[in-house]
């Protein structure tokens, strides 16, 4: 099973890296070993489970299944341009194949046939949980372009995509409860509600007391948020925005993975301090007698 997870892991990682590249998004490393092209650790792979007996039919789909799964982040991540939801729903229902692979070996070296009822339902599941896993890297991955299935609806609804978002969101809890009331008995539901409490799962559906969505602020020009995150992370601590209302200051304050980084400046309007404007809007644990005597500025 390691050996399993591990090479689907090192082949995920090569295609975010031909994915993540602006440049050319679908350029194979220089080894030539990408998916799909069928690359030398997903043919070994591939042999590992063909010699074990483990490629069934059922197998073999998962496998090919991932393989769709990154061919869609590749073109996704090319252009967003004329982006459809269709195929970024389609991805995140694909996403967790690994894990279904895993399951359906165990199954099999358990020497008992696969429960499909059981698969359906954490199919479900494991859609929720991905789900909340791009809500919760929304911001990272917007950096890394990163596929996340919230850009696909920020680039498709803008303005309206938490709604949206919610709305999907809802459909999938409300497959998973009716799944769920199919295959797990009061013992075992009870086993899954607790482990789910206990990691505040995928929103109350998983998780009836501590599950909750997050759903953050969608971030409608990327190219600039982008731009403000990368200068953070080489270590500027102040925004000098050219106004007030420019749209540096305005990415800055309504995002918080940017605002509770760096002291945001601007001109002051005639007769004002700027810096005594500037500290309404610094994070909130600095005051201003810390504001850094020599702190580097980025003009934006």
């Amino acid at each position: 099973l390691i050996f399993i997870e591990s090479s689907l892991y090192e082949c995920d990682e090569r295609n975010e890296v031909a994915a993540e590249s602006a440049a050319q998004p679908a350029a194979p490393p220089s080894d030539g070993d990408t998916p799909e092209l069928g690359g030398a650790t997903f043919q070994a792979l591939v042999s590992f489970l063909r010699n074990r007996g483990l490629l069934d039919a059922a197998v073999e789909r998962l496998l090919n299944e991932g393989l769709e799964y990154w061919a869609i982040e590749r073109r996704l991540l090319a252009s967003w341009q004329g982006v459809r939801l269709g195929d970024a729903q389609h991805a995140i229902s694909l996403k967790s194949f690994d894990y279904r692979i895993l399951n359906r070996v165990l199954y099999k070296l358990r020497g008992e046939p696969s429960d499909e009822a059981m698969v359906a339902f954490m199919r479900e599941a494991e859609i929720l949980v991905e789900i909340e896993d791009d809500l919760k890297d929304y911001n990272k991955d917007i950096v890394r372009n990163s596929f996340n299935i919230y850009r696909c609806y920020v680039h498709v609804f803008r303005e309206d995509a938490p709604r949206e978002i919610a709305a999907f969101i809802s459909k999938v809890e409300g497959r998973y409860l009716q799944r769920r009331s199919q295959v797990l008995s009061a013992e075992l539901l009870a086993f899954h509600i607790q482990r789910n409490e206990e990691q505040c799962s995928a929103g109350p559906a998983m998780a009836p007391v501590t599950g909750k969505w997050e759903i953050p602020a969608p971030v409608l020009h990327e190219e600039q948020y982008r731009c403000l995150a990368n200068a953070l992370q080489q270590g500027t601590t102040c925004i000098i925005c050219p106004a007030k209302q420019s749209w540096h200051r305005q990415i800055l304050l309504k995002h918080s993975p940017l605002r509770e980084a760096v002291h945001i400046f601007w001109p002051a309007a005639a007769g004002g301090d700027s810096k005594q404007q500037a500290c309404k809007f610094k994070k909130a644990s600095a005051t201003e007698d810390t504001f850094p005597a020599k702190a580097r500025a980025k003009v934006a």
